[in-house]
């Protein structure tokens, strides 16, 4: 996560989505943004995929 701003005011928005899918492996985004749509943060990751458990 890379946090580039503070907020201005009190709301503040969050997006996030899958970039790819694999079997075992996923890769996400996500970004924060204020009510005036100023980016505050933004972050990537890697997730691990487990089947569930029997």
């Amino acid at each position: 996560m890379s946090f580039l701003a503070a907020p201005s005011g009190s709301d503040v928005f969050a997006e996030g989505r899958i970039l790819k899918k694999g079997r075992t492996i996923a890769f996400g985004e996500a970004s924060i943004t204020d009510a005036t749509g100023r980016l505050l943060a933004v972050g990537r990751a890697t997730y691990l995929l487990l089947a569930p458990r029997a």
